[in-house]
């Protein structure tokens, strides 16, 4: 039975963010299954993604102590990044447009086969994340994800993280 806890536990939060976004990394590279030549997980890719981007976002907006959006707008990319104080959005500048196309992406990639066609790109998730965890890195210095704490940094591209030697080896 899970206990819901009252105070925000940014460490934790921190740490769920990085764990989904590098689920997501692991998602992006094509695969290779048996006889199908190649495959790509875009379901699983785009919904960790998401879910990583939402938790940095909440994270901002609970050391703003802003109120979190409710519902399914609790999982809006562009309702979150409105729930932020105006003067505090700056390191969104130019996401403008990433914000609005990912805007919906967690809920409507959940469920996929609902809709008749889906096509989105991971690079709008890449570069809101790495600008959201800078952000938080320079609010919070002392609060690091739990890779950084151990690999001694913690530095994902917003343009691509796979070196070409990890994905010839996976």
């Amino acid at each position: 039975m899970a206990t819901k806890i009252e105070n925000v536990d940014f460490q934790r939060m921190i740490d769920t963010a990085a764990a989904f976004f590098l689920a997501a990394e692991r998602c992006v590279p094509p695969l290779k299954f048996g006889v199908y030549p190649e495959h790509s997980v875009s379901a699983p890719t785009i919904v960790n993604y998401a879910l990583s981007v939402e938790i940095v976002l909440k994270i901002l907006l609970r050391h703003y102590e802003c109120d979190l959006p409710k519902g399914t707008n609790g999982h809006s990319i562009k309702k979150l990044s409105e729930a932020l104080p105006e003067n505090k959005r700056g390191f969104l500048e130019y996401e403008d447009e990433a914000i609005n196309v990912l805007d919906t992406s967690f809920v409507d990639w959940r469920y996929p086969y609902e809709y008749d066609f889906l096509v989105i790109s991971p690079k709008g998730f890449r570069s809101l994340f790495c600008k959201c965890y800078n952000e938080i890195r320079k609010l919070k210095p002392d609060l690091m994800c739990i890779y950084e704490k151990n690999w001694g940094q913690f530095e994902p591209d917003y343009s691509w993280a796979w070196h070409e030697e990890e994905i010839r080896g996976l």
